[in-house]
């Protein structure tokens, strides 16, 4: 006699999982880093890759402010630093965005005042600030110069000075224009 073998279990048949292709990165810029106690924050501008049904969509960063474990697209913040920033897609692909610099015509210049300045060796007449894009407008048209009245000014009044103890007189009735 023989021990009694059952057949094989019919093999489930799975279907094949269709494999998304990969997004491209992000196009982002990091603009800046906000570290207020334990918080950090990275202020992120451009735009990312998503998927909307099958097809590969490009959208705008809605908002700016992204902390710690957000996801903008495929990829989360996985590291911020004072002048960088790691996304990782959890794939394998890790974007690293170092912080963007000013270019020379939006830089902030800092003067520091007269007895701080982080610049030791900051001499006041070698610097050159920006110029400003938006100057007044001035009319072309020359302006007359009103030369004042014959008639002398009033003069003013002279100080009231309050003596301990005597009585306070009534303000004159005088509208505030001083008319």
């Amino acid at each position: 006699r023989r021990e009694y073998i059952s057949p094989p279990p019919p093999r489930p048949v799975v279907a094949p999982v269709p494999i998304k292709p990969a997004l491209p990165p992000p196009n982002l810029v990091l603009k800046g880093v906000l570290m207020l106690g334990g918080t950090k924050i990275a202020i992120l501008e451009g735009k990312y890759w998503t998927f909307q049904g099958s097809k590969k969509v490009q959208k705008k960063v809605k908002k700016k402010g992204y902390s710690l474990g957000q996801i903008v697209g495929d990829f989360e913040l996985t590291y911020i630093d004072k002048s960088s920033v790691t996304l990782d897609d959890n794939k394998g692909r890790v974007v690293q965005l170092r912080l963007a610099k000013r270019s020379p015509e939006k830089i902030i210049h800092r003067d520091g005042t007269a007895f701080f300045h982080k610049n030791k060796k900051y001499d006041p007449r070698k610097f050159k600030a920006t110029p400003v894009k938006n100057r007044p407008i001035r009319s072309t048209t020359a302006k007359r110069i009103t030369k004042p009245t014959a008639s002398a000014p009033a003069p003013a009044p002279a100080p009231v000075f309050r003596i301990s103890g005597a009585k306070t007189r009534a303000p004159a009735a005088v509208h505030i224009s001083g008319r």
